[in-house]
């Protein structure tokens, strides 16, 4: 039987759980979101981003222990259980989207 391992489709504008980007989309539209998002993520200012990069070992490591059931079987989550996901656990839902596609 087939089952999927992983896949979004959203973008961050629809995963995104940190409060600073959410008010500048409020103000400025898409475009700001977009700025806001990337400017934090680059002066590593996100603290959503740099959670999920402490538990993938910067980067580097594996995603599917957010993801996986005590038995190791890793779920298959929407956009919904990932934005839930990512304010539980406090991490970045669209990076941990991505990081979950290179596993």
């Amino acid at each position: 039987a087939h089952r999927p391992r992983h896949a979004v489709l959203a973008g961050r504008e629809h995963l995104c759980v940190n409060a600073k980007v959410i008010e500048a989309a409020k103000a400025g539209g898409n475009g700001q979101f977009q700025a806001e998002c990337a400017r934090l993520t680059r002066a590593r200012k996100c603290s959503y981003r740099i959670n999920l990069d402490r538990y993938t070992d910067d980067g580097r490591g594996s995603a599917r222990g957010l993801v996986s059931d005590a038995d190791g079987t890793q779920k298959v989550l929407d956009v919904e259980d990932l934005a839930v996901l990512g304010r539980r656990k406090k991490v970045c839902p669209y990076f941990l989207s991505r990081a979950l596609m290179v596993d």
